[in-house]
């Protein structure tokens, strides 16, 4: 057995790690105590330092064979104190996910516990950072009796709430994965997943109630965070409690963030046991989570609009009936509409609306980009919108916009930048939270089209506007940029391809290109008539290349669409040439280039694909590498300048 452990094979070596433990707790009594620490002396010290994860994960299986031997006791006891840290921690997810499978086994064992051979800030710790998902259940199943006990009478509200409140304290992520987890791997039931989520909320209802002055009175010896008196939990944590001088002394700052940490931790435990509340047999529990979170809401509604705990009011808010959220529906909608919202919790304001009435919203919508579309029609053909005779016969004439007096051109106040910002805002919140884009895509498709078409027209409008001297100081920049973005984030999604205008002509080899293809010519024939006519301007340019980066990630493109992108990037490059200072762009232009080599990479036509990337790619990408460096050379020059100026 042990030219076995140590044989050049692999699977030789990883055979003989589980069985030799085996062999040693079938007959202990009969190996000689020499043999029996030199195996294990291998095992430990020389084979879980393997370089190869295999052999690694084999320690940890074979080592839990010898849990059921009391004559082992000690040198299991030894073993795994160096085994648990090492294996935990282990940069191979393999290995990790034997390891915690190893500690699972010590559930029961009547001498060898948890916490003598791993901390529980460590537990915690690797459940935050952990990123398998495997490994995370594993964890979760680890620390799942420490942290939910069972129901007692009398305790278990408060107990549990403590118990989830340290874990807070020590890491949030830990928190929401356990409480995310916990419910689909059956450690608990709906029942005792409403019980938990009990605990909690009255947990952090006493605590908000005298952090907002509601409550009156109240002393040391009742208050709910006095974590002296906790059974079973001061030991568990017990570095933490040192820390923090007993677990009880922390500020209020302190105490409202870990608290709101708490409730989103309920939250959570509440979204994954949501669609099973519907069931009928369920009835009374999802009667009972409504009325809780009622309960809590109109607790968390005497905090102030801008406070961080309003985040969580809002999530909660947006899963509960209409009739259930009392005044918070007609301020949230009130708020929206006057554009009178806190853009720290604007995607929770959509959400919310979005969950309660997406008609009111999608109308707020329409009604701003209507007025945004109007606007810059108004800038760019002002005649379009008067049905006037006068008017039509002036449209008739050469360009009305040139002839007209800088004192009758229309001009956007400022003032109402915010307000044509907002359409905008909205479709990109609802675009990027998941539960409203899908109730959005589901039943609301035909509203999708509407937005489309009309940021269409404006897509149009702003290429023209591009063409008037001066545009920046006619039409604000920052709407116009954001309506460009939205524009193609919502073909990418609604795959509508843009119509034509009366004069352009669209040759049949165009109309036939995959829909993906279409979307992308279309933005390159767009900005090409621009770059035809006038030099954008920086910020046009990066825009731009922004949208192609989204276009070129978004799905398979031809060699033939790819072709012709590079044949814009060369352009695009030589203009920057003859440009001073132009070194932002080269920049974004040199990592939308790596973008479109990758597409090229992933392209099926290899063999034109590697051609362009050869003819074009390449030379292009080693020509901005080498400005870019220039610049970024010159760029940390400057600033060592103007610290040695600062020093002086």
């Amino acid at each position: 057995m042990d030219r076995m452990l140590m044989d050049d094979c692999v699977p030789i070596r990883v055979f003989a790690l589980k069985m030799v433990p085996r062999h040693l707790c079938a007959h202990w009594e009969i190996f000689p105590r020499e043999l029996i620490k030199a195996y294990l002396s291998k095992i430990v010290d020389c084979l879980s330092l393997d370089a190869l994860p295999e052999v690694r994960a084999a320690v940890y299986e074979g080592i839990g064979n010898l849990l059921p031997r009391a004559d082992a006791l000690t040198a299991t006891q030894r073993s795994l104190e160096i085994l648990a840290k090492r294996g935990t921690n282990d940069k191979t997810e393999k290995v990790r996910l034997s390891a915690f499978r190893m500690l699972n086994k010590l559930h029961g064992h009547r001498y060898i516990k948890l916490l003598d051979l791993i901390p529980m800030n460590n537990l915690l710790l690797r459940l935050d950072f952990e990123h398998s998902k495997s490994v995370q259940r594993e964890i979760v199943q680890l620390l799942f009796r420490p942290f939910i006990p069972k129901h007692v009478d009398g305790i278990d509200y408060m107990e549990r709430f403590k118990r989830i409140f340290l874990m807070c304290k020590t890491s949030r992520n830990a928190s929401f994965h356990l409480h995310h987890l916990i419910y689909p791997q059956k450690l608990i039931g709906i029942e005792m997943a409403v019980h938990h989520i009990r605990s909690l909320l009255l947990g952090v209802k006493a605590i908000l109630k005298k952090s907002a002055g509601i409550e009156n009175g109240g002393n040391d010896t009742t208050d709910v965070l006095n974590m002296s008196n906790i059974s079973g939990i001061s030991t568990m944590m017990e570095e933490v409690q040192q820390k923090n001088g007993g677990g009880g002394d922390i500020d209020e700052q302190t105490k409202l963030r870990v608290t709101k940490d708490v409730l989103d931790s309920s939250i959570v435990l509440w979204m994954a046991i949501r669609y099973d509340l519907f069931n009928a047999k369920n009835a009374k529990y999802n009667l009972e989570m409504i009325r809780m979170m009622s309960s809590i809401l109109d607790t968390l509604n005497q905090f102030p609009d801008d406070s961080a705990i309003m985040d969580s009011a809002l999530v909660i808010a947006s899963q509960l009936p209409k009739d259930k959220v009392g005044r918070m529906f007609l301020c949230i909608k009130n708020k929206i509409e006057e554009d009178n919202v806190n853009q720290q919790h604007f995607l929770h304001y959509v959400e919310a609306l979005a969950a309660w009435d997406m008609n009111k919203l999608i109308s707020i919508i329409e009604i701003g980009l209507r007025k945004l579309r109007n606007a810059l029609v108004a800038i760019t053909d002002p005649s379009a919108l008067s049905a006037t005779p006068l008017s039509s016969r002036r449209r008739l004439e050469t360009n009305p916009y040139r002839e007209s007096p800088p004192s009758k051109r229309v001009k956007v106040n400022e003032n109402v930048v915010g307000e044509f910002l907002r359409p905008l805002e909205l479709i990109q919140t609802l675009i990027s939270s998941p539960l409203a884009s899908e109730e959005l895509k589901t039943n609301f498709t035909v509203h999708l089209d509407g937005f489309f078409e009309c940021l269409s027209v404006i897509h149009k409008q702003f290429g023209k506007l591009l063409l008037l001297p001066g545009w920046e100081q006619k039409f604000s920049p920052q709407v116009l940029f954001s309506a460009y973005e939205t524009f193609n984030i919502l073909a990418l999604i609604t795959k509508r391809i843009e119509e034509p205008s009366r004069r352009e002509e669209i040759n049949e080899a165009e109309l036939n290109l995959p829909t993906n293809d279409r979307l992308l010519y279309n933005e390159l024939k767009w900005f090409a008539d621009v770059v035809k006519e006038t030099r954008p301007t920086f910020n046009v340019m990066k825009m731009f290349l922004r949208c192609v980066d989204l276009h070129l990630i978004a799905g398979q493109l031809s060699y033939l669409i790819l072709n012709e992108t590079a044949n814009m990037f060369i352009k695009l490059k030589e203009i920057l040439e003859d440009i001073y200072n132009a070194g932002p762009v080269e920049i974004a232009l040199r990592k939308s280039v790596a973008c479109l080599k990758e597409a090229l990479l992933n392209c099926d036509d290899r063999e034109q694909a590697n051609k362009i990337i050869q003819n074009k790619i390449d030379p292009l990408l080693d020509y901005l590498e080498e400005t870019t460096l220039v610049e970024e050379i010159d760029e940390q020059q400057q600033n060592e300048r103007g610290e040695r100026s600062d020093d002086e």
